[in-house]
């Protein structure tokens, strides 16, 4: 592998985030599958984040591999960053499409399947943006630790 600087750093980060991107829109659409069944559902929802970041990790270790694994904590964080950025963007976007146009009752199934009684819930692009920064938020917390791990685990290598 050939040592990437800062700028093409930047751009694997991009292909690797577009590629857990669609991966996490293909998990996505199986688990909107599964709503009907909510035990399931939760299965396949939680198992998306699990497969997310572990990838996440790996393109990480991949960039990091390529620099000698001499990558600092900063910039492990902004690769990782990089790929949460466009791939939350990318199936934050399909879930709004799909809940918006392809399947209008997603979130009444859901709550019908919790408590049992329909709920109504509207989603606007109000929630969608409020709702994206805290996706953002959530996963730049996992992403930290993703950026911890790699980077111990290049300092031990040493």
């Amino acid at each position: 592998m050939k040592k990437f600087f800062s700028g093409a750093r930047n751009q694997v980060a991009s292909k690797y985030g577009i590629i857990v991107g669609v991966v996490y829109i293909i998990l996505l659409s199986l688990s909107y599958k599964m709503v009907d069944n909510i035990n399931y559902f939760k299965i396949m929802y939680y198992s998306t984040y699990v497969i997310v970041f572990l990838a996440i990790g790996i393109f990480g270790s991949f960039i990091n591999k390529a620099n000698e694994g001499t990558l600092q904590f900063r910039e492990l964080f902004g690769v990782v960053f990089i790929m949460i950025l466009i791939s939350v963007f990318m199936s934050y976007s399909y879930s709004y499409i799909y809940m918006s146009f392809i399947d209008k009752q997603l979130l009444n199934k859901l709550a019908g399947s919790k408590n049992g009684t329909p709920g109504t819930y509207e989603f606007n692009l109000g929630n969608f943006i409020f709702g994206y920064f805290q996706y953002v938020i959530m996963h730049c917390l996992f992403g930290v630790l993703v950026s911890l791990i790699l980077n111990r685990l290049a300092k031990n290598r040493k």
